[in-house]
């Protein structure tokens, strides 16, 4: 079954902007442009109330030394902005991976900003936010399957690849009749397809054990 079945959850709010319509120095939440890396970041994986009460000197440390455990929430702004300041609907929608019954782990995060005015005397908005899982394909792209999935796939697309292979050589010797045929040449075929592969990936990968080798120490 590929689609997913957890929990799916909607809630929509009114909100007040605290920020007011004044020179700063940086741009509030909701001013920020769409070539923004990400508006914050959110943890993947579930954490306690008391790692959560240690602020900065939980979270910090976590995300030097376990960055995969956290992503950066994306932001999506309405083409209708232009040189409008405020937007009106706000929707926050999160997916996440049901990993077992009782764990979820989040996958990903986007905030979306729309229906722009320039009213300043009305600081209020509609938040949006809406918690879902990813379907097993999706899951699938992100990489948040166990590992053990991946090797099963990429064993049955290598064995397919090659029962390909096998088919389209015995439909070659089916229909190509030859006084002599030729003998199969497994030295050469390793050779370029297997050795030759290793050793370029090999030395590609010097550089980076290196610089591995750098950080850790």
């Amino acid at each position: 079954q590929l689609a997913a079945v957890a929990d799916t959850c909607e809630i929509e709010t009114t909100c007040l902007f605290e920020e007011r319509p004044v020179d700063r120095p940086t741009p509030a939440w909701f001013e920020v442009e769409n070539d923004l890396e990400s508006l914050f970041k959110m943890t993947r994986i579930p954490v306690t109330w008391a790692e959560f009460s240690q602020g900065d000197d939980y979270f910090g440390a976590r995300v030097q030394d376990f960055p995969d455990d956290f992503f950066g929430v994306e932001l999506a702004v309405s083409q209708d902005k232009q040189s409008l300041k405020f937007p009106r609907q706000v929707a926050l929608e999160i997916t996440f991976h049901q990993a077992s019954p009782t764990e979820k782990l989040l996958v990903g995060a986007e905030i979306s900003l729309e229906e722009y005015d320039s009213v300043e005397s009305n600081s209020e908005y509609t938040l949006t936010v809406s918690f879902a899982a990813q379907e097993w394909m999706d899951l699938l792209n992100s990489f948040m399957l166990d590992p053990g999935v991946y090797c099963a796939l990429f064993v049955i697309i290598g064995t397919l690849s090659v029962l390909q292979a096998w088919i389209a050589w015995g439909i070659r010797r089916l229909t190509v009749h030859k006084v002599q045929v030729p003998r199969f040449r497994f030295a050469l075929c390793f050779e370029f397809g297997c050795w030759w592969p290793m050793q370029g990936v090999s030395v590609a990968s010097v550089p980076v054990m290196v610089m591995l080798a750098v950080i850790k120490i």
